[in-house]
């Protein structure tokens, strides 16, 4: 929220068509990536449970398909968005400039939720396995850290694109950091309960 906030802080700067295209995108990320949301919801009990069970392959392979649904089902969407981005601006009946950075995104910003996926598997991995601070700092350093040095840099130079950009480029560093750091945490506790 954080992020968010600060985010939308800057992109007020450029008019109420940035703000338009916002809003809508703001109403087409709930159900398009309402399955991300699902995931990290129902992926907690399976977590804890195998830990529980000292079963760590059984841990670390529910890791891997987490991750791999998350990054097949954004790539599906991303695509179906990017196939669908002129019936989306119809259907919401925009132009100009907000019609122009609905299709950035559709055609560009949905990969954001690749990241954004991660780090919420991620997370939950973290919040299961016994180690909440790792999601604390994750969550944290991509609402500040990975988020207010990007887009405020990528948003002077190149504009609300940039600044989207600079989004996914935080993103993409916690993202892809908190699913290494979830595969260390899973390795570290294998050794703990099955030590050779």
């Amino acid at each position: 929220m954080v992020g968010q906030s600060y985010a939308m802080k800057i992109f007020s700067r450029f008019g109420e068509d940035v703000i338009a295209a916002f809003a809508v995108i703001d109403r087409i990320t709930p159900v398009a990536f309402c399955v991300i949301f699902a995931l990290t919801g129902s992926l907690g009990p399976v977590l804890s449970q195998n830990l529980g069970a000292k079963l760590m392959t059984r841990v670390r392979k529910t890791l891997d398909d987490a991750f791999m649904l998350t990054i097949v089902y954004v790539s599906v969407v991303w695509a179906l968005l990017w196939l669908c981005s002129s019936l989306i601006i119809k259907l919401f009946g925009v132009s100009g400039e907000t019609a122009s950075l609905l299709t950035f995104y559709c055609t560009f910003g949905a990969s954001l939720w690749l990241f954004l996926g991660a780090l919420f598997v991620a997370n939950t991995s973290f919040n299961n396995l016994g180690f909440p601070l790792y999601s604390t700092f994750f969550n944290w350093g991509r609402a500040t850290l990975g988020t207010i040095p990007f887009v405020t840099y990528f948003a002077d130079r190149w504009g609300v694109e940039g600044g989207m950009v600079g989004m996914i480029i935080g993103s993409a560093i916690f993202g892809i950091g908190g699913a290494t750091v979830a595969y260390f945490v899973t390795a570290r506790l294998a050794k703990q309960i099955n030590p050779v």
